[in-house]
């Protein structure tokens, strides 16, 4: 029951980040569309779907470690100095975990932090997320929280992520950034998240 819900939650999320793909590679290429979309449209839903994807990737991780954290308890009954010998509800585990205060999922070092918090090591499947997946899907944090913000300080951020990552020294918005190369990097950084999702399934197998 435990590792089928875990499968069915990694599952689902995949599923989601392929409707995105699919569905950017049509705006792309203009499949099936009846009509030509501009530029500033292409743009601007590939922005769109950076927004989505990091709230779908938000909420599957949540959902995974009330998963886990539910599933063993010993950890969370420790840090929580519970001494109640029978198992607890599962919206109790979500709540003892989310209610004190806003817990941030989406910088990777800070989610192996909270994992490790609440889940035991053999019920901490975030060790999978590999280097390669952490720096793509920071590099994506870095445009959601511009989109986010439009800030100075996003901008900066988001600069220095570009010149990293890409050696693009010009700033350039988010939406012409994934458009270009045919949307092929919109393609690039969106699979991430999905690798990911599948690195920590493989780590129940």
């Amino acid at each position: 029951m435990i590792r089928s819900n875990i499968e069915r939650n990694h599952l689902e999320f995949e599923k989601k980040i392929e409707e995105i793909l699919n569905y950017a590679s049509n705006l792309v290429h203009g499949i099936p569309l009846y009509r030509r979309v501009q530029t500033s449209e292409k743009t601007l839903l590939l922005e769109s779907l950076i927004l989505r994807t990091c709230a779908l990737w938000e909420s599957f991780l949540e959902n995974e470690l009330v998963i886990c954290a539910y599933s063993d308890q010993s950890k969370i009954k420790g840090v929580m100095n519970i001494l109640q010998r029978g198992k607890l509800p599962k919206d109790l585990i979500r709540a003892l975990i989310f209610s004190d205060r806003y817990r941030d999922l989406h910088d990777i070092q800070r989610i192996k932090s909270v994992f490790k918090r609440f889940t035991s090591d053999s019920f901490n499947p975030t060790s999978k997320i590999s280097s390669t997946q952490t720096t793509k899907i920071t590099f994506i944090y870095s445009m959601r929280n511009y989109l986010s913000h439009y800030s100075i300080f996003s901008r900066r951020a988001l600069q220095e992520r570009l010149i990293k990552n890409y050696q693009v020294i010009k700033f350039i918005e988010p939406g012409k950034f994934l458009l270009s190369n045919n949307g092929e990097r919109f393609n690039d950084l969106i699979s991430h998240f999905k690798f990911a999702s599948i690195n920590m399934r493989n780590y129940w197998r």
